[in-house]
């Protein structure tokens, strides 16, 4: 297992790819192996992470209630008010978008850091104050890009933009794509050849998650099917250093 505290973002290409389900998968599959996460809402009009998770009935704190914060956060007793579920906690935005200032969304992620074993924030393609404070220290960057023409396009896009802007030299970055493994196989391979980021796993349909969302169910729960096992394959390329076969 690398050593240290990681920092996992979660970026959609394009909009309705599931960047949200995967992302809050990878938190419950990292609490399932006891790496004690936590889920940050980095996409303020994505109607509220906490709602994936399935825990939007419950108290505790959202972003809007963090917006005067000054100086450093206390990481442990943020923790301690955050609303969890399947040993994840979630610092979600509320109903009404509202996103911190910078100096805010910096000093949350970095204290949110020191205390978890892994922070994974879903993040906007479009940018953001809590996306930026996230990219900047961030160990590794995962974009969920679609199979067709005009999705891959949207990658190409994206992974520019991440790529020249990524705050440190040491950041890894990285492909899932959402589609059929039976015939993505061509299209990772002219991802890898032509952006020169791996294809690390592909995300299948998975008939059950629209159910399971509305039944509260947070995606990753179940012992298999096709959200798991990308999820479990981002996991392993976070903690173990270890690629998927795409």
């Amino acid at each position: 297992m690398r050593s240290g505290h990681s920092l996992l973002v979660v970026v959609g290409a394009s909009g309705g790819l599931g960047a949200s389900a995967l992302a809050t998968a990878v938190a419950v599959r990292a609490a399932r192996a006891g790496l004690d996460p936590v889920l940050v809402d980095g996409c303020p009009v994505g109607g509220g992470l906490d709602v994936v998770l399935g825990v939007e009935q419950e108290g505790g704190i959202r972003w809007s209630d963090l917006h005067r914060l000054t100086g450093e956060a206390d990481g442990r007793a943020l923790l301690a008010r955050l609303p969890a579920a399947e040993g994840v906690a979630v610092l979600s935005f509320g109903r009404d978008g509202s996103e911190p200032g910078p100096e805010v969304a910096r000093a949350v992620v970095t204290a949110l850091r020191a205390e978890c074993g892994l922070v994974v924030v879903d993040a906007s393609a479009a940018g953001g104050t809590v996306a930026a404070a996230a990219l900047e220290p961030a160990d590794r960057v995962l974009v969920l890009s679609g199979d067709g023409l005009s999705q891959l396009s949207a990658l190409s896009v994206v992974t520019g933009l991440l790529a020249t802007g990524s705050g440190r030299a040491g950041v890894e970055l990285a492909v899932c794509l959402r589609g059929q493994g039976s015939t993505t196989g061509p299209v990772a391979r002219v991802v890898e050849a032509e952006l020169r980021w791996p294809v690390i796993a592909v995300l299948e349909d998975d008939r059950r998650l629209a159910g399971d969302l509305l039944h509260g169910l947070a995606p990753g729960t179940r012992s298999a099917g096709p959200v798991v096992r990308a999820a479990d394959e981002v996991l392993g390329w976070v903690v173990l250093d270890r690629r998927g076969a795409a």
